[in-house]
């Protein structure tokens, strides 16, 4: 009797194993996967679309707990369907084993993206990254979008490098900022106004070294930080007004920065969200990421102006106003002791033109990556990696991995001198990009310090004129009534005397 259950049991097993093994789809037509099998599947090539496929198995425990993440994400861009569709194919089923095997599946699920006009299984990309992390899994299917179009130019698709707006906001964010390597870099102005709004006047007096310090360091930008018209004039005033001075208190240099502000439109944004250093979280990257990009930029213009100059120092005039603010102004005292520490065990003393001041950042900027890459405060969906990637300059590195400087120094230059500003807000929901709000059109960027010289010398002399006029306006309009006064008393006396005369000529 015994027997007889187990035999039982065990047929009823080797059903159900089978009945699982060919199961039916984990999807259904309300989950905006496009189910694929052997009948269909060659229907992926010659498309003027893409496709990113998963090759699961309905038995696979891993791909039905997988199954709920597919399908949100296959909702999240279902309206990217003209351009990639999301798909699937159950590789459990025996009518689709062939293929599975041709594509050399070996373990379940394995993503693939057929690229526009894939013609074979030879075009199918594995897609190796984090497939749990949504957000991110959409931007790595619109990196492989982009790059599809970049190679082929397919004549159904936008133009993503014109687009503002399209019919998914990953693309926008694409386009504003996770992806610079493949665009325009994104200049953070709010880093700007954060600098200087919350970071230097965080002590209530400013005076000794600290304050050489900032005196260097605004010195600095007004002569190479790019920025508007308003926001170059910004820094002119705001060096000029600190020149004179021995130290300032917390409270004067606010009011000072807000009446730039009020006086010039207030070019620097005081209430936007960070854009190409915005982090998943709102602890990770913002105003350090911001700071890096400006002294990055600032060499870079410092080299398109002082190249030939052979009185300017790189080292001198560049990189020691930038370690010693970070040093005393910095509100992360470690990173800034860290900082500090790392120069003044290298010698600066060879970097003297200004390419080797371009360069000589870029490799410390590296080096600092390279170590908080292993710390907690790195930033997991966008981790720290050395710059700039293959996929950004693809003949920037050798063979062995290391950097061919020269290459990477015009790379460097090319990549700092294509600034673009955006004020956009980002809306996230758990971690998940929900909106993005485009504020206004990117105000044209000025580099160049003569420029905005010549336009507030000017003003200056203008002002200078209008009181010089006020003045002998005021002379001449004193002068006139002291005359007419005079004239009125001289007036006034010559009648009196007169009058006298007479009065004791007729007594005589």
């Amino acid at each position: 009797m015994l027997l007889k259950f187990l035999k039982m049991l065990a047929l009823a097993t080797l059903i159900n194993l089978h009945r699982r093994c060919q199961g039916s789809s984990l999807y259904g037509s309300e989950d905006h996967v496009k189910e694929f099998d052997v009948d269909n599947f060659n229907k992926i090539y010659f498309q003027k679309r893409a496709f990113f496929i998963e090759f699961y198995s309905s038995w696979c425990g891993a791909c039905i707990n997988y199954a709920k993440f597919y399908k949100e994400i296959a909702s999240d861009l279902h309206t990217w369907a003209p351009i990639v569709q999301i798909s699937a194919i159950n590789c459990a089923e025996e009518k689709n084993a062939e293929i599975c095997r041709s594509h050399g599946i070996a373990a379940y699920p394995t993503m693939k993206y057929f690229k526009f006009m894939s013609q074979n299984k030879k075009d199918g990309q594995v897609h190796q990254g984090n497939r749990y992390n949504l957000t991110l899994l959409a931007m790595n299917i619109a990196e492989y979008v982009y790059k599809d179009w970049k190679s082929q130019r397919p004549s159904g698709w936008p133009d993503f490098d014109k687009t503002t707006q399209y019919f998914s906001l990953l693309f926008i964010f694409l386009r504003l900022f996770i992806f610079i390597f493949f665009l325009n870099l994104l200049f953070d102005l709010f880093s700007m106004y954060y600098m200087l709004k919350e970071e230097i006047p965080r002590r209530q007096v400013i005076s000794g070294d600290d304050f050489k310090a900032l005196k260097a360091w605004i010195e600095l930008l007004k002569k190479y930080a790019p920025g508007t018209i308003p926001i170059r004039r910004l820094f002119y005033r705001l060096n000029k007004w600190l020149k004179p001075k021995n130290s300032i208190i917390a409270q004067d240099w606010l009011l000072e920065i807000d009446s730039l502000q009020m006086d010039l439109g207030h070019p620097l944004p005081n209430n936007r969200t960070w854009l190409a250093c915005r982090g998943s979280k709102p602890h990770y990257r913002g105003y350090t990421c911001g700071l890096w990009t400006i002294i990055h930029v600032v060499t870079v213009d410092a080299y398109k102006l002082e190249k030939g100059n052979e009185s300017f120092n790189a080292a001198r005039d560049i990189i020691e106003p930038f370690h010693q603010f970070i040093y005393r102004f910095l509100s992360c005292e470690e990173c800034g002791k860290n900082f500090h520490y790392h120069i003044s065990k290298v010698d600066l003393s060879n970097i003297v033109r200004p390419e080797q001041g371009i360069l000589w950042l870029w490799m410390a900027h590296n080096k600092i990556n390279k170590r908080l890459s292993m710390e907690d405060s790195n930033d997991p969906v966008f981790s720290k990696r050395q710059f700039p990637p293959p996929s950004l300059c693809p003949i920037c590195q050798t063979a062995d991995g290391n950097y061919n400087e020269e290459k990477t120094l015009k790379f460097l230059i090319d990549y700092y001198s294509n600034i673009k500003t955006d004020f956009i807000e980002v809306v996230f929901d758990k971690g998940r990009l929900q909106r993005i709000y485009n504020r206004r059109p990117s105000p044209k960027l000025v580099v160049g310090v003569d420029f905005v010289d010549y336009l507030e010398e000017s003003e200056d002399l203008l002002k200078r004129q209008e009181t010089l006029k006020d003045i002998k306006k005021k002379f001449r309009k004193y002068f006139y009534d002291q005359f007419f006064s005079e004239s009125f008393i001289s007036d006034s006396n010559r009648t009196k005397f007169w009058k006298t005369f007479y009065y004791n000529n007729y007594k005589i």
